[in-house]
């Protein structure tokens, strides 16, 4: 996974919706990164005195695997979220069941808590935010409460009011919450699972993880050196234009249906 994210990412794009399902795997154990509906390509522009950040929107990956700089109010991100969304997968596959999804009986308690903050924020979509604010809760939980020094990051400060509400509490050693998990193994699951994306483990620093020692060849791990091109979603679509496209992507498998038929004027 974090080879194909090395890829993705030295293409300048962020796939966004990293979780076990989108991750195909054979009988061979060959691994394919799938499901790039919501991968959007990072612009040149956008790198300059933050690090290829965007301004996209937070209605972005499944709440389990999402990162907390998407839900804390943070519109400008960038590539650490999906190594976020790799470390709950990594979590994932050591205790197996998802990591910040949280337990049954006592979500409706955690549920009435965020209902209660959620109004305290004074945020628009109640629904909404009760529900990033309770996953928000659960991570609180399980890695520990966010330091004034973390809180800088984050600009709104109606979330800053809210984490500073949460109570104190130390959260359960990593080593408590995986048993017999390799020290190794959740030293990389922790620095992937920074909870500021700036201190985030990048995919290169996590490839270098002392845990990757026995697997890792630097000499097949391939990168891009050139960005991918979205100008193809600029592209105004009218009745006849899409068909012959679909001709065209049919023709990169089929190259028996080649050429394009001509198409037909409308009468």
């Amino acid at each position: 996974v974090m080879r194909g994210l090395k890829y993705i990412h030295s293409c300048k794009v962020l796939h966004r919706d990293l979780k076990p399902s989108n991750l195909l795997v054979n009988a061979n154990c060959d691994l394919k990164i799938c499901d790039f509906g919501l991968a959007r390509g990072v612009r040149d522009k956008d790198e300059k005195g933050g690090g290829g950040t965007m301004l996209l929107t937070e209605y972005v990956v499944t709440r389990w695997y999402r990162a907390p700089e998407i839900m804390l109010a943070c519109r400008e991100y960038s590539y650490p979220i999906d190594v976020w969304s790799v470390g709950c997968i990594f979590a994932e596959l050591i205790q197996r069941k998802p990591y910040f999804r949280g337990d049954n009986n006592i979500d409706q308690v955690r549920y009435f808590m965020a209902s209660l903050l959620s109004s305290y924020l004074n945020v628009s979509s109640l629904t909404h935010y009760r529900f990033l604010l309770l996953q928000l809760t659960i991570i609180y939980e399980k890695l520990g409460k966010v330091t004034e020094s973390d809180l800088e990051f984050f600009t709104s400060e109606k979330v800053k009011r809210f984490m500073r509400k949460l109570p104190d509490k130390t959260p359960m050693h990593l080593t408590l919450q995986f048993p017999g998990a390799p020290l190794e193994a959740l030293d990389l699951m922790r620095k992937m699972l920074e909870i500021r994306p700036d201190k985030r483990s990048t995919v290169e620093q996590a490839l270098k993880n002392t845990f990757f020692d026995q697997l890792r060849n630097p000499d097949d791990e391939p990168v891009s050196t050139r960005a991918f091109e979205y100008s193809f979603e600029n592209e105004k679509l009218d009745r006849l234009r899409l068909p012959e496209l679909i001709w065209k992507e049919v023709g990169d498998f089929r190259p028996s249906c080649l050429p394009v038929a001509p198409c037909r004027e409308e009468f």
